[in-house]
């Protein structure tokens, strides 16, 4: 999805893909949630809403910068979520990190961060400051998702998701909105369906991981617009730019091993 909206730049406004997205999403799943939707409006849906306008802001962001910087850069803001989710898990919810998991945490960031060092072309203020916003906003989604996951649906909270986006664009900052036309019909088809099927697997992967190591798995998005982009284009990224990948790989799976031990330790105590 990160490549197709890096793609439309200068074709599509990111506002307007990002709507585009969210309008697929939101009528692609409304048949499987009209059973449901009333408890989108319960008293007990705040988690629910946080969490949709939350990902709004963070979406909004994410496209935007994924068409004034390019992948990588985006991507790597996008990362930096994860150390906004301990810091609020642990403020918050006085949640405690072992240390397996903040090594895993702290490799991860450190190469998403190290994406923009001098031999990468660091970005303008503006797509810090855009990108930034956008990975605060991504963490305050991700613990919000953690306990509206388990009181909604899947499809159901990736639809309040989509009704948040489609309200928020028309009011977000960029280029005129245009009629798409002709090709342009199948990049926002694309990005509509890797987006959808992104959001819904996510979700589901807030039922059996925490939110750190969640958000943290995410990271792993980077490496595949990246390898779209060095196929499509072929623009292939320096060696310091590959350590940096390596160490945001060598983070997931030190998280995707600790969780996995969590897991068997808790089967082992039931």
């Amino acid at each position: 999805m990160s490549y197709l909206v890096y793609a439309g730049a200068g074709r599509i406004p990111s506002a307007e893909l990002a709507f585009m997205r969210a309008t697929f999403s939101f009528v692609a799943l409304t048949p499987f949630i009209t059973a449901h939707v009333r408890k989108a409006f319960s008293a007990r849906s705040g988690t629910l809403w946080l969490r949709s306008v939350a990902g709004a802001i963070s979406m909004q962001c994410y496209f935007w910068n994924l068409q004034n910087s390019n992948v990588g850069t985006a991507n790597t803001f996008a990362n930096l979520a994860p150390v906004f989710v301990a810091l609020l898990a642990w403020w918050f919810l006085r949640e405690r990190i072992n240390r397996p998991e903040a090594l895993g945490i702290a490799l991860a960031v450190a190469g998403a961060l190290s994406i923009n060092a001098p031999w990468a072309n660091p970005p303008r203020g503006l797509v810090t400051a855009v990108g930034v916003t956008g990975s605060l906003s991504a963490s305050v989604s991700y613990l919000a998702l953690r306990e509206a996951a388990l009181e909604f649906s899947s499809p159901l909270v990736v639809w309040c998701l989509s009704a948040a986006t489609m309200l928020a664009c028309p009011f977000a900052p960029g280029a005129v909105w245009i009629m798409p036309h002709g090709s342009f019909w199948l990049l926002i088809a694309g990005v509509g369906a890797a987006g959808m099927m992104g959001q819904v697997l996510m979700t589901r992967s807030f039922l059996y991981v925490r939110p750190q190591v969640a958000s943290v798995l995410a990271l792993t998005s980077l490496i595949w617009g990246l390898v779209l982009q060095i196929v499509f284009e072929h623009k292939i990224p320096k060696a310091g730019e590959w350590v940096a990948y390596a160490l945001v790989l060598l983070g997931v799976a030190l998280l995707q091993l600790t969780a996995h031990s969590h897991a068997v330790a808790e089967a082992a105590a039931e």
